[in-house]
């Protein structure tokens, strides 16, 4: 069924509050983990809405990710609606994942996107067609997502490792002065991150910007840790939502196993941030 997305209509079924509450009620009821999507509206045709998951931040092995761009395609099949791929400075595994789930006909819409190192730190963008180059500060990097259409997203803003060029603002201090669209409220979910995601989600408070739930997965098993809730199926759905800030942050918590684990790619992840950083000088 096509939604019909005036604004009237928005208003009525997208309200935030109904969406936080939503979310709140599924996670506390049905636990943390959803398994697929639910349907929900406020009249009595509960069929009329579909209620999806989309992971907006994930990393192939085109930059310091362990998987190809069509693993992740495959590893997100009947676990997410939409997905971006995000590497580093580099929009060719997301093409790649996009192509391929054309060609295959997968029910997973893919989104170009990428994560851009700025002088003040990470920025990703969606809904992408050209690389943005690396080493612009973070107002032209926006600009530049902006200009193509695309949403600048406020990546992992407090985030314990640094991923400002020294004698720059982090972009945690300028975030009230630059035009973002979105940023994450939940990044990743593994428990070193708790107190990361509580700072961005109090911050949001006063920014009032769309919010988003991303896994920042660096291998396929942990795609979808963090997802970002959303009235629809596909990406052009939920880019829709985005604009009315109807989106909502969600998270699947970590096992033990899974917490090593993800702490070992972080080091690596730490690594290749400290080898580009000095590439880049």
């Amino acid at each position: 069924m096509e939604l019909n997305y005036n604004k009237s209509t928005s208003e009525k079924i997208g309200n935030s509050n109904v969406h936080r509450n939503l979310g709140a009620f599924l996670q506390s009821s049905l636990g943390a983990s959803l398994e697929k999507p639910f349907a929900f509206a406020e009249s009595d045709n509960i069929n009329d809405i579909v209620y999806s998951k989309a992971d907006l931040h994930i990393h192939s092995n085109q930059s310091n990710g362990i998987d190809s761009p069509e693993d992740i395609v495959d590893a997100a099949i009947g676990k997410l609606q939409v997905i971006a791929i995000t590497d580093h400075n580099s929009i060719k595994g997301a093409l790649r994942a996009k192509e391929y789930a054309l060609k295959n006909k997968i029910k997973v819409d893919v989104i170009i996107g990428e994560e851009i190192s700025t002088k003040n730190g990470h920025i990703v963008g969606l809904f992408l067609n050209n690389e943005i180059m690396p080493g612009k500060d973070a107002r032209d990097a926006i600009y530049e997502i902006h200009k193509q259409g695309g949403i600048a997203v406020a990546a992992h803003p407090f985030s314990f490792i640094s991923s400002h060029e020294e004698g720059y603002k982090p972009v945690k201090e300028l975030l009230h002065e630059l035009a973002f669209d979105a940023i994450e409220v939940v990044s990743n979910s593994y428990v070193f991150s708790i107190a990361s995601n509580i700072r961005a989600y109090l911050a949001n408070a006063s920014l009032d910007l769309a919010e988003l739930g991303v896994s920042n997965a660096h291998k396929k098993e942990f795609i979808g840790k963090g997802y970002t809730g959303f009235a629809g199926s596909s990406a052009k759905e939920f880019r829709i939502q985005l604009t009315y800030k109807d989106t909502v942050a969600h998270f699947n918590p970590y096992s033990i196993s899974e917490t090593v684990s993800n702490a070992v790619d972080k080091l690596k992840s730490v690594y290749f941030h400290i080898f580009n950083k000095n590439q880049n000088k």
